[in-house]
């Protein structure tokens, strides 16, 4: 069976290293941070990891969605009746038929008026779209609250951290060097203090609410969050977001339990499948796991109109623009003389300018177009003739409704090449549009 490179490695270091210990910050472990570092350092360069909130945290912007958010804090503080919390991501909403509404928002567990509302921002371009919805639920951007404190406590206190410590990173480090995994010690560092800072100030930001229950959407990229609730003894459950299990670097501990390692208590999947992949990951238990469905689907099953002509939807993962754009341009002549259309359908973490220029670089395209209309990812793909996509939970929604997707072939260690090989009637490799006209017959 394949197995993903980064998982071979990371596991044989969870095997043989005390890796909760080395990155161990009083009751807890920054290690699922360090992790995430680890698998970000083992992706193809031409994946753009980045984060936007150093573009624009000091724009006109910016600095007024931290005052909104500091003052709808302070009436959360005031608040003192005992409240859910919804820790979200801003690349959950989504306008459909006239309403912002939350792909994540657990609605059939909470009041959704009633619940505290926060959000994590990628792309504050994309956030303002939602101004109106943000204001009526008095959201709280908890990432652009906190990150101008977080970044100035990260620089000092990495000045002063023990000499023991710093020795311990840099000894793990040469474990990483022996797998050819190149962080500089600096950023390893950095990475720690960033989750120990976080740590301590969130415990403070949640101590200040009174908080029965968290949802949390994207559990393992917010562990000092995570770390703080579990310290506060607040019940934490997660909310699927995109792909989870065996090949999530968030869910495949080869570690026994540990009460330092902070992982949510429950985690609600969107069906039998997810349920399955967390299971064989082998570190959450069955009871742990919950099946409340999806409400992109529910949605779909709902909007059943379809778009008057044949097209093939590709969707983004904010990756590999020049090669997509290629297969674009490429693909052009023969999908026009099969009479069909291709959509580019961007990611929700895409920044504006990324999408600018992929728009203008296939503005001279006949039947290959950017997609900007009302329809949701989930609907293009159902309402289409194929998907194709790089890496992408959307490869799932497509087997779901369609019993196949397309992967182009462009990464190195992709994490989809697990899926080829156990199911290569459902996940098919393609390099050109040939090879998926080939493989379809178009009624």
């Amino acid at each position: 069976m394949y197995i993903p490179n980064d998982i071979k490695i990371l596991s044989k270091i969870e095997q043989n290293h005390d890796v909760l210990s080395i990155f161990q910050y009083k009751d807890t472990t920054a290690w699922i941070s360090i992790k995430n570092l680890i698998t970000t350092s083992l992706y193809d360069d031409d994946i753009r990891i980045n984060n936007s909130n150093k573009n624009n945290i000091f724009s006109l912007k910016g600095i007024k969605t931290i005052l909104n958010s500091l003052k709808y804090y302070l009436f959360l503080i005031f608040d003192k009746k005992e409240k859910d919390i919804f820790l979200g991501a801003s690349t959950g909403l989504f306008a459909h038929k006239n309403q912002t509404k939350d792909a994540y928002f657990p609605y059939d567990s909470v009041d959704h008026k009633s619940t505290i509302y926060m959000l994590n921002c990628t792309s504050l371009d994309e956030l303002i779209k939602y101004d109106k919805y943000i204001k009526k639920y008095h959201i709280v951007i908890e990432n652009y609250l906190l990150v101008i404190v977080k970044k100035l406590f990260t620089k000092l206190f990495s000045l002063i951290l023990s000499k023991k410590k710093k020795l311990e990173i840099r000894n793990f480090n040469t474990i990483l060097k022996i797998e050819n995994i190149n962080i500089s010690d600096k950023h390893l560092i950095r990475r720690y203090m960033e989750f120990s800072i976080g740590y301590r100030l969130y415990q403070v930001f949640f101590r200040l609410l009174n908080i029965k229950t968290a949802y949390i959407v994207s559990a393992p990229t917010k562990s000092d969050m995570l770390a703080a609730l579990k310290s506060l003894n607040i019940k934490t459950i997660e909310i699927q977001h995109g792909i989870v299990g065996r090949l999530h670097r968030g869910y495949n501990f080869t570690l026994s339990k540990n009460n330092i390692l902070p992982t949510v208590d429950k985690i609600n999947v969107y069906n039998q499948f997810w349920k399955d992949e967390i299971i064989k990951a082998g570190y959450f238990k069955e009871e742990q796991i919950n099946i409340v469905g999806r409400l992109k689907y529910d949605i779909v099953e709902k909007n059943i109109e379809k778009l008057n002509f044949k097209y093939i939807v590709f969707t983004g993962q904010g990756a590999f623009f020049n090669q997509i754009i290629k297969f674009f341009k490429d693909a052009d002549k023969l999908l026009s003389e099969n009479k069909i259309k291709m959509f580019y359908k961007a990611h929700p973490r895409e920044f504006k300018s990324e999408k600018d220029a992929f728009k203008k670089s296939i503005n001279d395209l006949k039947s290959c177009n950017f997609y900007e209309d009302i329809y949701t990812t989930e609907e293009l793909i159902k309402n289409s003739i194929a998907h194709i996509s790089v890496f992408s939970s959307c490869h799932f929604d497509a087997v779901y409704y369609k019993e196949k997707t397309y992967i182009l072939d462009i990464m190195e260690n992709n994490i989809m090449n697990f899926y080829v090989n156990s199911a290569a009637d459902k996940f098919i490799k393609i390099n050109t549009i040939k090879d998926l006209i080939k493989n379809e017959t178009f009624n």
